[in-house]
């Protein structure tokens, strides 16, 4: 079953989905992880056949910690590198800052965080979904260049925030998990207006214990990808904004498997991160839902890499996706879109990224 973990992301335990290939009561093992260089296909297809899935480890509590990509110096930037399209990667306790174009080079850094989730908006505003001790959740605004404190500090206190999505107008919506220590036993979806720091509209359904990712499309309605109490997996559908009441359950084809990042691309058509074979994963595109469902994919697109996909996000010319991926040290891959396939493109981060996110945006 997926659950979310003490990094941010979403994970799954053995035994949950039938598809789960390599679980067993004894446990889990994970191999050695890939070196930093861009490997051939064969050494993919062998690297991801010898391992488990390391989104398969479960962690309920969460208790953020020194994480494994410690920074070295205080947020910066470089000032030639603003106003240019740029990738965001966050890790443990950092957003790292690369150029989308050439060699992707690293050009600045937002330290200070434990940043479970990162999205932009059409100013290249950040916003961070940053989990705090004992229930202090907050999501920081940070305006370029990047470096000061936040222009803004939406209040998610007493949650686990875990996605974070910002629509055409500006309107914010957080996906909570479930935390028992905090004394909320299900997750919720917290919608805040353009420029407010605090919630106008809080949706919590009872089938919907963990919120994980979450996406607004064209006319603000807002598509959350989670986990039910049983470990079900569910599609979610929020309508209304700040006059938002509930979260209408979506069906979708295929229905197995793991679901992890979901973004809107500029048609308005839904593309959900979802578990593939052995090498590789599917962004799974889906039309807008009509009655209650989204139906079958009209294209599955294949990302062939040696590690694991969490989190993705388009260019605003829709022709490449960049994708946050655990295993092999951490990377953040290119693919060409819609042509999926092996990475154009792959940055080795330090640590676990727990999601990613450019400007200028792709806004539907």
């Amino acid at each position: 079953m997926r659950i979310s973990n003490v990094t941010g992301h979403a994970l799954s335990a053995c035994g949950a989905l039938a598809v789960l290939a390599g679980c067993s009561a004894g446990g889990s093992q994970m191999g050695m992880p890939l070196s930093g260089q861009t490997p051939g296909a064969s050494s993919v297809l062998l690297q991801r056949d010898v391992r488990l899935d390391p989104r398969l480890t479960s962690i309920f509590a969460r208790d953020r910690r020194a994480g494994d990509h410690t920074a070295d110096r205080p947020s910066f930037m470089t000032p030639s590198a603003v106003g240019k399209p740029l990738l965001f990667v966050a890790t443990s306790d950092v957003v790292d800052i690369y150029l989308q174009r050439g060699k992707q080079k690293m050009v600045g850094q937002i330290t200070g965080l434990a940043p479970s989730g990162i999205a932009t908006d059409g100013a290249g505003n950040l916003y961070v979904a940053n989990v705090g001790s004992s229930g202090a959740g907050a999501i920081p605004v940070y305006a370029p260049p990047y470096m000061g404190s936040p222009t803004l500090t939406l209040d998610d206190s007493g949650y686990l925030p875990q996605g974070v999505a910002v629509s055409s107008n500006g309107t914010v919506g957080v996906a909570n998990i479930a935390n028992a220590s905090f004394g909320y036993n299900t997750g919720n979806v917290v919608i805040y207006a353009p420029h407010s720091a605090m919630p106008c509209a809080t949706v919590t359904n009872s089938a919907y214990a963990y919120g994980i990712y979450a996406a607004f499309d064209g006319k603000g309605n807002l598509f959350v990808t989670g986990e039910n109490a049983s470990g079900g997996i569910v599609l979610g559908e929020i309508t209304g904004g700040c006059d938002a009441k509930k979260m209408s359950i979506l069906t979708a084809t295929p229905t197995t498997g793991l679901l992890f990042g979901i973004q809107v691309e500029k048609a308005g058509r839904i593309a959900i991160l979802a578990e593939g074979g052995s090498t590789y994963d599917d962004l799974d595109v889906f039309n807008a839902p009509k009655h209650g469902s989204l139906g079958s994919p009209v294209s599955i697109v294949e990302l062939v890499t040696p590690a694991y996909p969490i989190d993705f996000a388009f260019s605003a010319s829709n022709h490449d996706v960049y994708t946050a991926e655990q295993g092999s040290g951490g990377l953040a891959n290119t693919f060409d879109f819609p042509a999926g396939g092996m990475f154009k493109k792959s940055i080795t981060v330090g640590g676990a990224p727990e999601g990613v996110a450019v400007t200028p945006p792709s806004m539907p």
